[in-house]
């Protein structure tokens, strides 16, 4: 089953960079980036609210999410303005990477 969903995961995440490169024409990347934070948070902010855990009541928690989502924004602002500015076959290697990336600094950040 895991096949089908990579599969699944690889051609949703194409045509959303395809869509954005189209959209990147009529709208800017502020707006992009803003559009798909808030369009998320419907989502994602209550099963953060109903999470359970030893870390869901800790502030600590909220201040990485915080922080995570700040730097995510940044990170769609960057993208978005590539998908505008560069072809589809030079900005996508950039995060096709991302994979190498983890495998040499998720050992090292669980120790």
């Amino acid at each position: 089953m895991w096949v089908l969903y990579s599969f699944l995961n690889a051609f949703f995440d194409s045509a959303k960079s395809a869509f954005g490169k189209r959209a990147s024409k009529l709208v800017d990347p502020y707006s992009s980036a803003w559009a798909s934070r808030v369009m998320a948070a419907p989502v994602f902010l209550p099963a953060a609210l109903l999470i359970d855990g030893p870390f869901a009541g800790n502030g600590t928690f909220w201040a990485a999410t915080a922080g995570a989502a700040a730097i995510n924004t940044v990170a769609t602002i960057l993208f978005m303005t590539a998908l505008r500015d560069a072809p589809l076959s030079l900005t996508l290697q950039l995060t096709q990477l991302t994979p190498v990336f983890l495998l040499v600094t998720s050992p090292i950040m669980t120790g």
